[in-house]
């Protein structure tokens, strides 16, 4: 017999979460008393989580699992577990969220109570695992519920854009997520696409209550939403595009000027993020030029002597870039600005090791870069060697002459 309800864990190479992850909707939804079944969808190849997930499903019948032959990537590992639910409602919990189940039985409630609802979202605790599992907020608040009627796209587009919401937690009718989730697709943002994919089969309701607690700066593994967040703004354009283009076409004799201008101010808020999350990377170069886009539209988010410094920053950075893209397996640093390098910059990403020209022997591994304030070709000790004038690089990211 079919479960009430589908608790959808997609995971990846994170063993230590996973566990928590079961062990916790096991006893929680088991306490409760709700008719769950736990699908997890494992898309990586460690025996670490193979180990967790047959040690827990020996332990209970709830859990069901399936191992792909190939990593699917995100989005596509939780689209298959939506193509193969077996809950009256599916609920989609991160390996290292929590789920809150008296808040989902009572969504499961308000499914049965209500045949043309397709979909519930909701806002989501926030929790730092940097503050030891600390609550630190809320994705978002609404003061009461919000209904969107079957169809209603002008009025989806108006409370996402008016409201700021990514509609990215949510409880679905499993019988109609064939209709609403599709494969993810960088053109448009995969959250907004089944929002308005949601509107198109039915009703959405907006609880202002969470039922799921998501956590941030998590310290072991891949992170999805991080990876979106810092590079995402164009995808989160493209949804909302998407959403905006299906109301304008249900009501082509209004202004929305008022509501393009909002997609505009949404994007751009949040590759001003995109930018600071970077900056808190020390992945200046990248940085710097999400910086110098925001100028385009008046921006401008950092102070002067913060300006300086990250242009100052992105120049070096830039050097060291070079140095690995031409092929370099080392890189030898002037003196005078080598302790610099190691104090700013996450030299252990770049890709080759650096050392210091009075500290190098001069022994070759292969092609040697060679970096350093207004250096030329001399310095170069075979034909084969990169030189990189620091002082040239800084130029090209500030477009100084």
């Amino acid at each position: 017999m079919a479960p009430d309800v589908t608790i959808l864990v997609p995971t990846f190479e994170r063993p230590v979460y996973l566990e928590r992850c079961l062990r916790h909707h096991l006893r929680t939804f088991d306490e409760a008393g709700i008719d769950y079944e736990i699908l997890v969808c494992d898309n990586g190849a460690d025996e670490a989580t193979r180990e967790v997930v047959e040690r827990f499903a020996a332990q209970s019948p709830r859990i069901r699992t399936v191992r792909h032959p190939r990593n699917l990537g995100g989005f596509g590992n939780s689209l298959y577990g939506h193509r193969h639910a077996r809950g009256t409602i599916t609920v989609t919990v991160g390996d290292d969220d929590l789920l809150i189940p008296e808040i989902v039985a009572s969504h499961l409630e308000r499914f049965r109570a209500d045949p043309g609802l397709a979909m519930i979202q909701a806002p989501w605790f926030l929790m730092s695992e940097s503050r030891r599992n600390e609550i630190t907020g809320m994705a978002y608040e609404l003061a009461e519920e919000i209904e969107i009627a079957h169809g209603d796209f002008a009025a989806a587009a108006r409370l996402i854009l008016s409201r700021r919401i990514f509609p990215e937690v949510f409880a679905v009718r499993t019988s109609l997520a064939s209709e609403i989730l599709d494969v993810a697709d960088p053109a448009a943002y995969y959250f907004f696409r089944a929002f308005a994919r949601a509107v198109a089969m039915g009703r959405v309701l907006f609880v202002p209550t969470p039922h799921a607690i998501v956590a941030y700066a998590t310290r072991h593994g891949h992170h999805q939403g991080g990876v979106v967040t810092a590079d995402g703004w164009d995808t989160f354009r493209g949804g909302l595009e998407l959403l905006l283009g299906a109301a304008r076409e249900r009501e082509p004799g209004v202004d929305w000027s008022a509501e393009v201008r909002a997609l505009e101010e949404i994007v751009l808020d949040r590759l001003a993020f995109a930018m600071r999350i970077r900056i808190d990377q020390r992945k200046w170069h990248t940085a710097w030029l999400i910086y110098r886009r925001l100028r385009a539209h008046g921006m401008d988010p950092l102070a002067p002597s913060a300006r300086a410094e990250l242009e100052s920053l992105a120049g070096m950075e830039a050097a060291l870039i070079e140095s690995v893209a031409l092929g370099c397996v080392d890189i030898v640093v002037e003196d005078r600005v080598y302790a610099m390098y190691l104090n700013v910059l996450d030299v252990e990403r770049i890709g080759a090791p650096l050392c210091c020209l009075s500290d190098w022997g001069g022994e070759r591994r292969g092609r040697t870069a060679f970096v350093g304030l207004g250096w030329g070709r001399e310095r170069a000790g075979h034909e084969d060697d990169l030189v990189v004038d620091l002082a040239a690089a800084m130029r090209r990211t500030s477009f100084a002459p």
